[in-house]
């Protein structure tokens, strides 16, 4: 029905509309009955669609989140990582000065600093903790088209090149091994295929993962063996896939191949370390998300009873103790930030961030309590904010109990939104139609 809508909302539509009319009266007439049984159909599976959409369980209570930094934040989004404490670390680009930049809270305050200056640098980075609590980021020199790595030593940042061969580096994602060893999943531009590097102890050693347009929006993790998993986007077949390795060899697999699915991915392994990855439908502009249950995947969209969302181009996934999947997304139709979890077969979604143009390039943590922690970009200012439902904040920052606070109550999704767009679309496309019949029988006259 959505895309009869659209297609009479056409002017194709509207002339083979006439053309029908002037050439075969009864194929016309059948042409009406069809769009007034949609529009009685729409009509009636209205109210129905209300009753049968879950309202969401505020299982989180209200979020509330404050401005991290609003100098130069721009672009490929910011990463963050929660410690022992699930005090939140990030690395975000400062696009004004074209450097890369670190901020975590404390405990009492936030502090920011500049990890690298040396050129423009700071798109696409990653950030994980090692086992001294230590940031450690992984990103993209821009200028010179390299992949390069951060580390902080107690005292300073140390930098380095991972890969100058070609321009690499884009959609870097970072996991840390038993040894706080590094392992980076990147994207080559130049040759057009995923990437993978480890540090060995004393150098860095490259893998080619797959080739063939394939490898942005890749996402790295490792399993209980320090085995990497790696999904990424194949652009030759506009395919969701995913890659692991056994030991040996890399193992390939196409997940979903559906049609134009596959970017913003984001993988996650759960207790048994099975894949679950959240991705962006760019066809249907939904969130979607597969998982592996030993023999097949399992693909659902993103949705609350029947309704779904138009996402953006990124998502971000996390596993709870339970294994069960909690989703953040840009709605790019309202331009809010969303988050979802699982509840059976359906999703209980909330509305985190509604103020303005928020929400791009979110970036979705869950702490030991279960809590969820997101960082995302507000359009208005090229700002970095950063969201929890487990934490006081205010202006400033993060603020203990007792302190002043503004929080904002997670808010239900509005059901009916897309229905009465469907609708009107639909009694717009009939009343359009009529009026050239008209004006071409008055013509014709």
């Amino acid at each position: 029905m959505f895309l009869l809508c659209n297609f009479l909302n056409t002017t194709e539509g509207i002339e083979r509309g006439v053309y029908l009319l002037k050439y075969n009266k009864s194929t016309f007439s059948h042409f009406l009955l069809l769009l007034a049984v949609v529009i009685v159909g729409l009509m009636l599976c209205f109210p129905l669609e209300l009753s049968m959409a879950q309202e969401p369980n505020d299982a989180s209570g209200v979020f509330s989140s404050v401005v991290v930094d609003s100098v130069g934040f721009l672009g490929s989004g910011s990463a963050l990582i929660l410690d022992s404490n699930n005090n939140p670390h990030l690395s975000y680009y400062d696009s004004e000065n074209g450097h890369l930049k670190y901020a975590h809270w404390t405990g009492t305050q936030w502090t920011k600093t500049t990890v690298d200056s040396s050129n423009i640098v700071g798109t696409y980075s990653a950030i994980a903790l090692n086992s001294n609590g230590y940031p450690c980021i992984s990103y993209y020199d821009i200028l010179n088209g390299d992949l390069k790595y951060a580390q902080w030593n107690g005292e300073r940042w140390r930098t380095q090149i991972v890969d100058m061969q070609g321009k690499v580096g884009q959609f870097s994602s970072l996991a840390l091994d038993s040894n706080d060893n590094p392992r980076i999943s990147y994207y080559d531009e130049t040759n057009h295929r995923l990437k993978y590097a480890h540090w060995t102890g004393s150098s860095w050693s490259m893998q080619i993962v797959d080739s063939g347009k394939v490898g942005q929006y890749c996402s790295l993790v490792l399993d209980s063996y320090g085995n990497p998993h790696i999904s990424y986007y194949d652009a030759t077949h506009e395919s969701l896939k995913y890659a692991y390795t056994n030991g040996t060899s890399w193992v390939l697999q196409t997940v979903d191949s559906s049609s134009k699915v596959g970017i913003g991915t984001c993988l996650a392994l759960d207790s048994k370390d099975m894949p679950h990855i959240s991705y962006i439908d760019n066809y249907w502009e939904h969130a979607k998300y597969a998982r592996y249950n030993g023999n097949q995947w399992i693909i659902s969209q993103v949705y609350s009873g029947n309704y779904g969302f138009f996402a953006g181009s990124a998502s971000t996934l996390c596993l709870d103790s339970k294994d069960m999947a909690h989703i953040s997304f840009q709605d790019t139709l309202d331009y809010k930030l969303f988050y979802a979890t699982r509840s059976g077969d359906d999703w209980n979604i909330k509305i985190v961030d509604s103020t303005g143009n928020v929400g791009a390039y979110p970036c979705l943590k869950i702490d030991t309590d279960e809590q969820p922690h997101i960082s995302y970009n507000i359009e208005e200012g090229n700002r970095l904010k950063y969201a929890s439902a487990a934490s006081n904040l205010d202006s400033d920052g993060l603020l203990g109990e007792g302190s002043n606070r503004t929080e904002t109550p997670t808010q239900t999704i509005p059901i009916s939104d897309y229905f009465y767009l469907i609708l009107i679309g639909s009694i717009t496309a009939a009343i359009v139609i009529l009026t050239v019949i008209i004006l071409r029988k008055r013509k014709i006259k």
